[in-house]
C-alpha cells in the first residue's frame, strides 16, 4: 500500500525537448540559475588531483584530462565499485619528490585547499564543507592552512564561508588513534566527522561508530555518513548513529518505503550528487535519479558535488543539472537553504547565510 501511494505521489519530470542530459557534456546555465546563492555541503578534497592542478601551475607540466578518464571509466567498468575503485588519478609527478615538496613548503597543502574553495566561490557557493581524508588531522598545521585559505578566499568573496570535515572510517584503531585528535581539534575549527565504512561494499562493524558517536556530538561536531550509494547497505546501521543528521548519497533508499519513512521522520538531509552518481553508475541517468522522490517524500535534500575534479563539474552546473530536470529557481534556493540548515557551521554563521539567500 505505501509503495503505490509512493508512486502516486511522485510527479513524472517534465518533457525535455532537447533529449537527455549527456553525461559529462557541458550544460548551458540560465542567468537566473547562474545567480542563484549555492552551498556545497558534500565535496572531497581530493587532495592528489588538487596537487596535481598546483602543481601543474608551478612547473608547467601537463594534467590529467579527467574528462577522457571519467569516459573511459564508463565505457569500459561496470558501474558502482570497479568505477570506484579505480577513479584516482595516475599520479604525473614521483611521490617521493611530492612528498619532500610538501614538507619543504607547507603552502602547498594550503593552496590545495584554496583550489577547491576558489572554484566553489567563483560559481556562486555561499558556503562549503570540505572533506579530508582521516590522517589530515595528523598535520599539526591542517587547520591553520584551512582557516588562511578561507580567508585568502574572502579577498575575493566577502560573503563566502567554509569549514572543514574529516573522514571517519568505522573502525576501533581509527576510534583509538584518531577520535582523540579530532575531539580536541572541535575547539580550533574542525566542524564535523564523516563516517566511511572501512569496507564500502561489505558490511561493518557500526557498533564502534555508535561507542564514539556520542562524544563527537558533545563536543560540537557534527556527523554524517556515507551509505546506500550503490546499494542498501550500511543505510539501516547509519541511520541508528546518535547525532547523525546527515547522507551522502542514500539512492537506495528511494526504492524501499520503509528506509524513506525513516529517513524522513529523523529529518536526515540528503546530500545528492547528481554528476557522481551518473558517472560512477549508481543511477543510469540523470533523469533516473531519485532526487525528486526525496523531495516529495518532504525529505531535506542539498545539492553536492561530491568529487568535482573527477566527475568534471562545479556546484553552478549541478544546479543547473537540477534546473534541467525541472526544478524551479525557488526549488534550487530551497536546495540551498537546506544545505546551510545542516551545515555543520555556528549557529550565528547558518542565521547570517539564511539571511543573504532569502
Amino acid at each position: 500500500m505505501m509503495a503505490s501511494q509512493d508512486r502516486r505521489r511522485q510527479k513524472p519530470l517534465p518533457a525535455r525537448p532537447d533529449g537527455p542530459i549527456a553525461p559529462l557534456a557541458e550544460v548551458e546555465t540560465a542567468p537566473t540559475i547562474a545567480a542563484l546563492p549555492k552551498a556545497d555541503i558534500h565535496v572531497h578534497a581530493e587532495s592528489s588531483a588538487r596537487l596535481e592542478q598546483v602543481l601543474v601551475e608551478r612547473t608547467g607540466r601537463r594534467s590529467t584530462d579527467w574528462r577522457s578518464r571519467a569516459r573511459e571509466l564508463m565505457r569500459d567498468l561496470p558501474p558502482g565499485m570497479p568505477r570506484l575503485e579505480t577513479w584516482g588519478p595516475d599520479f604525473p609527478f614521483p611521490r617521493a619528490w611530492v612528498d619532500e615538496m610538501a614538507d619543504r613548503n607547507p603552502g602547498y597543502l594550503e593552496a590545495q585547499i584554496g583550489r577547491v574553495l576558489v572554484e566553489a566561490a567563483a560559481d556562486g557557493a555561499l558556503l562549503v564543507e570540505v572533506m579530508f581524508g582521516a590522517r589530515t588531522i595528523l598535520r599539526d598545521d591542517f587547520l591553520d592552512r584551512f582557516a588562511a585559505a578561507v580567508a585568502a578566499v574572502r579577498h575575493r568573496f566577502p560573503r563566502f564561508h567554509a569549514v572543514p570535515l574529516l573522514v571517519a572510517p568505522t573502525t576501533a584503531e581509527w576510534a583509538a588513534t584518531m577520535l582523540p585528535r579530532c575531539l580536541a581539534a572541535s575547539r580550533r575549527g574542525l566542524a564535523g566527522l564523516n563516517i566511511l565504512p572501512a569496507s564500502y561494499d561489505q558490511p561493518a562493524d557500526w557498533s564502534v561508530v555508535y561507542r564514539w558517536a556520542e562524544r563527537a556530538r558533545d563536543a560540537g561536531l557534527g556527523i554524517s555518513a556515507h551509505a546506500g550509494e550503490f546499494n542498501a547497505l550500511h543505510l539501516a546501521e547509519a541511520l541508528e548513529v546518535p547525532g547523525l543528521t546527515r547522507i551522502g548519497h542514500a539512492l537506495a533508499a528511494a526504492s524501499d518505503p520503509r528506509l524513506l519513512d525513516r529517513i524522513a521522520a529523523r529529518g536526515i538531509t540528503i546530500e545528492c550528487a547528481l554528476s557522481s552518481n551518473v558517472v560512477l553508475g549508481a543511477v543510469e541517468s540523470y533523469e533516473s535519479h531519485p532526487v525528486r522522490r526525496f523531495v516529495e517524500r518532504g525529505i531535506p535534500v542539498a545539492i553536492c558535488t561530491d568529487d568535482p575534479v573527477r566527475a568534471c563539474t562545479t556546484i553552478g552546473r549541478e544546479y543547473a543539472i537540477a534546473a534541467k530536470l525541472g526544478f524551479s529557481p525557488a526549488e534550487l534556493r530551497g536546495f540551498t537553504c537546506a544545505a546551510v540548515r545542516a551545515s555543520f557551521c555556528s549557529p550565528a554563521e547558518r542565521d547570517r547565510l539564511l539571511r543573504l539567500i532569502a
